[in-house]
């Protein structure tokens, strides 16, 4: 059995690859600890690691947990061409772990065009032409980090969360404010950003929502779309299936 793990910046998920893929949980980055990992990994027949990561710190900690626990070095993924993915970028070495994982999840569960938008820590935004080409994509602050950047960088406004969002007409407070402008420039920039790409290629998409904060925005995409909670960690276990043929 192989276990899977995708480190992102604020949270880590676990996944396991026997003969097929089977989610585990979501842990944020914060909490993990050894009475943590004991907890959450039972299994003892673990053969191979293998990690997508953004956050070294955290690939540094669970390296040293899984040498001392299972006497196994975790094996990053690394970005390689496949059949059906091509990465046409000036230099693969500056694609993110999760974004490449994202991609090959994507290509081997849906067809292309995609447009595959992952609302983590960061808001990305990645295309795969009808080509099976991955040549672009947008990169931005993601929600909790827009609404952190107003509170530190400013001195009276404060941080807030999303979890209640008014409409915009009807913000009255400074919090209230700052919740649906976050919230609704968010989704009027994501709507946006879709439109342009598909406008600048000159044909539609599939949409596929994935991260953290994309269910919070849902209702309020305009296009059809899919969403696809653990398409990373999936895409994971495809490159561990793929390099074995090779």
């Amino acid at each position: 059995m192989k276990l899977l793990i995708d480190i992102g910046n604020t949270a880590t998920k676990f996944g396991y690859l026997d003969d097929e893929f089977y989610y585990l949980d979501r842990c944020f980055n914060s909490e993990l600890n050894k009475d943590k990992l004991d907890a959450l990994l039972s299994k003892d027949n673990i053969e191979d690691i293998y990690v997508s990561s953004v956050a070294p710190k955290v690939t540094d900690l669970l390296s040293k947990y899984f040498v001392s626990k299972y006497n196994l070095n975790i094996k990053e993924v690394s970005v390689v061409d496949f059949d059906n993915l091509k990465i046409e970028i000036d230099n693969k070495n500056e694609l993110g772990l999760d974004l490449y994982c994202d991609l090959l999840g994507a290509v081997n569960k849906y067809h292309s065009p995609m447009l595959i938008v992952d609302m983590g820590t960061a808001t990305k935004i990645l295309l795969v032409t009808k080509d099976n080409i991955f040549s672009s994509c947008v990169i931005l602050p993601g929600m909790g980090i827009s609404k952190r950047i107003l509170n530190e960088a400013t001195e009276l406004l404060p941080n807030t969360d999303l979890d209640e969002v008014k409409k915009l007409s009807e913000s009255r407070n400074t919090i209230d404010v700052i919740n649906s402008s976050v919230y609704y420039g968010h989704v009027e920039m994501i709507n946006g950003l879709l439109e342009r790409y598909e406008k600048e290629i000159g044909y539609k998409c599939l949409h596929i929502f994935t991260g953290g904060n994309a269910i919070k925005i849902l209702k309020d995409i305009k296009a059809p779309y899919i969403y696809d909670e653990n398409l990373c960690l999936e895409g994971i276990s495809i490159y561990v299936k793929k390099r074995k043929e090779l």
